[in-house]
C-alpha cells in the first residue's frame, strides 16, 4: 500500500501507462444519433486568436497581475 506522495504518483503513473492505448472490446454501444442532440459547427474553435482578441484579454487583466508564460 502506498502512503507517500511519490509512491502514489508512481502507482498512478504505472497504472495509466499500462492502460493508455489499450483497445477494449465493448459488449454494447450507444447510437448517439438516436439521442437527437443539437449539432454545432465547431470549426471556428481551431481558428487562431486575432490580435484584437488578445488585446481585449490583456486589457481586462488586473494591473497588478503577473503574466505567466
Amino acid at each position: 500500500m502506498a502512503t507517500a506522495h511519490d509512491e502514489k504518483a508512481e502507482l498512478l503513473h504505472s497504472y495509466f501507462s499500462e492502460i493508455m492505448g489499450t483497445e477494449v472490446s465493448r459488449e454494447s454501444t450507444m447510437n448517439l444519433d438516436s439521442l437527437n442532440l443539437a449539432q454545432y459547427d465547431l470549426y471556428a474553435l481551431n481558428a487562431p486568436f486575432s490580435e484584437q482578441e488578445v488585446w481585449a484579454v490583456v486589457k481586462e487583466l488586473a494591473a497588478d497581475q503577473a503574466l505567466m508564460g
